[in-house]
């Protein structure tokens, strides 16, 4: 190695690693107090989630909160509209429309189980509960649920739109699916004996995919890309 190469490379090797930005850094600190407020939900309950308990959870000052967070309801909020986000990520399922129907509806499956069988679907119904009496911050959280509702429809339609089933039934089986797995989460949560839900969340997937597959005739595919019954 020459003299040139090695300066390069020791040059490389001291490089400091690129800094992250204050708006990086921000949505990182936003992110920690949304987890701590679930866990302080899930843990303490509601009222005893105050944003000293939360601050302490992740590890900051009660004016670090408030920096990021005006008031609890609008981290109340910001827990709600994470969960949605998530409910609402279609990552997983933007390039499976070839995929075969049972596969699509696993990977939906799999990433609403995944939610609604966690912390922060709990700490989502007790915010829910627990809000009624304020109307404000409960009219808040029906208009993001139902924005986040027109997403989850558009979802399935588009994902399913070469099955036999139609538009209709097809959101339809969206809300049943949704409804029972909110259902048993909840079950679940006070619950002894767990060990039933794996098969029951089978049974519900098995369901769903029965009713998009209708009778089995899949539409083909004419000649532009235009769908027609296969019978």
């Amino acid at each position: 190695m020459t003299d040139v190469e090695r300066t390069e490379t020791g040059s490389r090797a001291k490089r400091p690693a690129k800094r992250r930005t204050q708006e990086e850094r921000s949505a990182t600190t936003r992110s920690q107090l949304v987890q701590a407020a679930v866990a302080c939900i899930a843990q303490l309950g509601l009222n005893k989630a105050t944003f000293s308990a939360i601050a302490a959870k992740a590890g900051l000052t009660s004016g670090a909160v408030q920096h990021h967070f005006q008031s609890r309801d609008e981290l109340l909020l910001a827990v709600v509209v994470d969960f949605g986000k998530s409910l609402a990520d279609t990552s997983d399922t933007a390039h499976a429309k070839n995929e075969p129907i049972a596969s699509r509806v696993r990977r939906i499956f799999e990433r609403y189980w995944g939610l609604f069988s966690s912390p922060q679907f709990l700490a989502i119904m007790k915010i829910w509960l627990g809000t009624q009496g304020n109307v404000a911050v409960y009219r808040e959280m029906l208009d993001h649920m139902h924005w986040f509702e027109i997403r989850f429809d558009r979802e399935w339609v588009e994902l399913f739109s070469d099955c036999p089933a139609d538009p209709e039934t097809i959101a339809a089986a969206r809300h049943v699916a949704l409804g029972a797995m909110r259902g048993l989460a909840l079950s679940l949560s006070y619950s002894v004996d767990r060990s039933g839900a794996k098969a029951e969340v089978a049974l519900l997937e098995s369901m769903l995919v029965r009713t998009l597959e209708g009778d089995g005739k899949k539409p083909a595919r004419r000649a532009g890309g235009q769908a027609k019954t296969a019978g």
